[in-house]
């Protein structure tokens, strides 16, 4: 990597912990939709079920 630019190595890194990232958060967010009982357990899957309903 140089200074400031990241080269392809680390740019694909970077877009597939993204990615992981994202395809985590619509899982937390697809089970509170299924599952609304589990609302206040999982303090992760609250913030991106309250954040959605905030940029909505």
């Amino acid at each position: 990597m140089t200074r400031g630019r990241p080269d392809s190595a680390d740019a694909d890194r970077l877009a597939e912990v993204q990615r992981r990232r994202d395809d985590h958060t619509r899982s937390l967010l697809d089970l509170l939709t299924r599952r609304p009982d589990l609302e206040g357990v999982h303090a992760r899957a609250d913030w991106a079920a309250e954040s959605l309903r905030w940029t909505a």
